[in-house]
């Protein structure tokens, strides 16, 4: 939702300011990390992803503070983006794992077809889909 109302940013900026903040006390983060990690598996979000954005954040870092950009600065974010993607990463696999492993569970894209259309109400539309490989799908 972020990403699609250009918000992305911020809301990245503002999580590794965050842990940058409680840096000796992750802990106090966990669920706020377990929220956005659900909706980073909702998504499709991959651990490979991590790296790319973390160099994008220190670039934006660099560009914003311009000179006074010391590499201990730098470092220290980049620290800061590790402790946090690290934690992201390892939760989101958990995740990924135990929604692939429920009952009618997958992981990754699944083709499916609408069975039936019905028009509730003037605004509202139900879809119903049956995937087309047959199998069960999680409740």
């Amino acid at each position: 939702m972020n990403q699609k109302r250009g918000l992305q940013q911020e809301a990245l900026g503002y999580a590794v300011y965050v842990v940058g903040e409680h840096i000796t006390n992750l802990d106090a983060l966990k669920p706020v990390i377990e929220r956005i990690s659900q909706k980073h598996r909702a998504i499709g979000i991959k651990a490979e992803q991590y790296p790319i954005v973390g160099e994008t954040l220190l670039q934006a870092v660099k560009d914003v503070l311009g000179d006074t950009a010391t590499v201990e600065i730098i470092e220290a974010w980049g620290k800061a983006y590790g402790y946090i993607s690290d934690a992201f990463i390892s939760l989101e696999d958990k995740l990924y794992e135990e929604t692939k492993q429920q009952p009618g569970g997958w992981e990754g894209y699944r083709t499916f077809y609408v069975v039936r259309k019905e028009k509730e109400s003037e605004e509202v539309t139900s879809f119903y889909l049956k995937p087309k490989d047959g199998k069960a799908i999680a409740s």
